[in-house]
């Protein structure tokens, strides 16, 4: 069954998330009001999603380096959009030694700032 109207996934993209939209939590009754703008937040804001081929996603979908490009990157074209956003959503934290730094890529490798 063909959709009607087109979709991100029927076109050829995947949206992957720098900040995951699950956590297994679904007993919704017991979410507070932020857990529940947070949910809401990473679910629909701009700034949360990256658009990877649909062949690649499984791939590079999580990968530590892209979403930590694109997560810099964010942060710094849209500095205030960025800091509304991670103030109700949560800060990226990518890897156990970057703590609550977003990790860089610098020169093909990726670094900490």
């Amino acid at each position: 069954m063909c959709p009607r109207y087109p979709t991100v996934n029927t076109v050829g993209w995947h949206v992957a998330h720098i900040l995951d939209v699950k956590d297994g939590d679904i007993d919704w009754r017991s979410w507070t009001r932020d857990d529940a703008a947070r949910r809401f937040v990473r679910n629909v804001h701009p700034l949360n999603r990256v658009y990877v081929p649909m062949a690649d996603w499984p791939r590079v979908g999580r990968e530590p380096e892209l979403v930590g490009f694109v997560a810099s990157t964010y942060a710094t074209r849209w500095p205030d959009v960025w800091a509304e956003f991670t103030a109700v959503a949560g800060t990226p934290v990518l890897r156990p030694d970057a703590g609550d730094r977003i990790l860089r890529i610098a020169r093909g490798r990726s670094s900490l700032p």
